[in-house]
């Protein structure tokens, strides 16, 4: 039977275990399924105003975190996304484990450091007590483990041949990190631009 949710059926018999007569069920936290509005009721959302787009390019050596800190600062750069980034890096240590998780609920303690990687990412650029924080994840496959795939919270990275990396200003609302009540990891919350005379 051909697949009759995907974008064409497939056709290929060798393929039916990965085709569904129907689309999966979409679970929500718990494995519950809740209606739309209630799903998104807790959801921190607001209408962006943008600003100024920049495409950044790191040098061999360059530490990931502290250039574009730098520069956003020298940019005046306080709000932002950090659309995507990709490039090669001579080392990179991430928020990861490599052994097992008693309970993968709570942030992990553990960090794990890795070199030479191929990798890709996304983030944002905010403020926590009005110092510039740039905020990354990265997803990349190290070069000397067969391209072993590595993921998380980004700590630091140093730029191997290059880093490329799409940067979006948000003018209105302004991008304030705090401190979460149940985890304690800084999460992004929007405050009103102050209009300047």
């Amino acid at each position: 039977m051909p697949c009759t949710w995907m974008t064409r059926p497939c056709g290929d018999s060798r393929r039916i275990a990965s085709c569904r007569a129907s689309p999966p069920a979409r679970r929500w936290r718990g494995g519950s399924r809740r209606s739309a509005p209630e799903r998104w009721a807790d959801v921190r959302a607001a209408k962006v105003t943008l600003g100024r787009r920049w495409m950044l390019v790191l040098e061999p050596g360059d530490e990931v975190l502290a250039t574009v800190t730098r520069w956003a600062e020298r940019e005046g750069v306080t709000s932002a996304t950090v659309d995507m980034f990709f490039g090669a890096l001579r080392s990179a240590r991430l928020i990861a484990t490599n052994g097992s998780m008693d309970d993968p609920e709570p942030p992990l303690p553990d960090q794990v450091e890795v070199a030479y990687l191929e990798g890709v990412g996304a983030g944002s650029i905010g403020t926590v007590g009005g110092r510039t924080v740039v905020h990354l994840h990265l997803a990349a496959g190290a070069k000397g483990e067969g391209g072993a795939a590595y993921a998380g919270h980004l700590l630091a990275a140093e730029t191997h041949y290059t880093l490329e990396m799409v940067v979006q200003e948000v003018l209105d609302p302004v991008f304030r990190l705090e401190p979460d009540a149940v985890f304690g990891i800084n999460c992004l919350h929007f405050d009103e631009a102050t209009a300047v005379s």
